[in-house]
């Protein structure tokens, strides 16, 4: 049985496409699938950054592609289950033969469980292709009404027949932002609802040190993934109210989170005005 390649866009940039593309992808390899992270964004790469596989990058999918390496040296180990492929970065998808990507494409279905493609924003030829190879996509979408425009956008040239799911990131459940869960739950009308991600600062720090891949399974940001992934993976449902649970949990973790530090500081700032009563300055926020 082939792989299922599923493409994650967003129309323009920002909405957090990588951060969902290697999520969504650790989530599935810890349920023991076999995942491969390709990153499509030709002349702009970052999904190695985010995994910390920089360092590491010596051949990318064009490549492959072209024929100047064989597979075993382009794919890189990123975590059990879990390998990563590069997208070229000086060329772009202007310079390359898409006929010769998809070919490598088909080979890798053969073996992997899923491969995840990182595209480019935009609705351009990056995301033409995907369209063509991926049997079918996320379009990640921030609370705002730009991001909610551009996966309109997005969705039109996927096409209505196009299996698409909607994958909400960056989401607090208090609704800050332009939009909240509920206005966009109901008005998106999805064919498929791929989950709501919670905000998460651990996993933005985490992106930042290329270990976004780490992420813990017990906070709301992970049990979220887990969710995205069962959603995507077995077809399991959860109702909105199941959602809003893990929006609701990780406010409840950055209130008592902000609560702790906001001690803290009062701590620190007693000893110091203990210690250096000629220095104190108050302070406002």
């Amino acid at each position: 049985m082939k792989g299922r390649i599923m493409a994650v866009m967003s129309g323009k940039g920002g909405a957090g496409k990588t951060m969902m593309t290697v999520s969504l992808g650790a989530a599935l390899a810890r349920m023991g699938k076999k995942v491969l992270l390709v990153d499509a964004d030709m002349g702009l790469r970052d999904l190695d950054l985010a995994v910390g596989q920089e360092n590491e990058v010596f051949y990318t999918l064009w490549d492959l592609a072209r024929g100047k390496c064989f597979e075993r040296d382009a794919l890189i180990a990123v975590d059990k289950h879990l390998d990563f492929l590069a997208a070229a970065q000086t060329e772009t998808w202007e310079d390359v033969d898409p006929e010769a990507v998809s070919t490598v494409f088909e080979d890798l279905r053969d073996r992997y469980d899923a491969v995840l493609i990182d595209c480019p924003a935009g609705v351009g030829e990056g995301i033409r292709f995907a369209r063509s190879v991926a049997g079918e996509a996320a379009v990640v979408v921030n609370p705002t009404w730009i991001s909610r425009r551009d996966a309109e956008r997005t969705l039109q040239v996927l096409g209505p027949k196009y299996p698409s799911f909607i994958l909400f990131n960056n989401f607090y459940f208090s609704g800050k932002g332009s939009l909240s869960f509920q206005e966009m739950y109901d008005a998106m009308e999805p064919e498929h609802f791929l989950g709501v991600i919670p905000h998460s600062g651990e996993a933005e720090q985490l992106m930042q040190e290329g270990r976004l891949h780490e992420f813990s399974d017990t906070g709301a940001f992970g049990t979220a993934l887990s969710m995205a992934a069962r959603v995507f993976w077995d077809d399991k449902e959860y109702t909105q109210m199941q959602w809003e649970r893990i929006l609701r949990m990780e406010e409840h973790h950055r209130g008592t989170e902000h609560a702790g530090q906001a001690d803290a500081a009062v701590s620190r700032g007693l000893r110091g005005r203990i210690r250096y009563p000629g220095n104190w300055k108050n302070r406002r926020g």
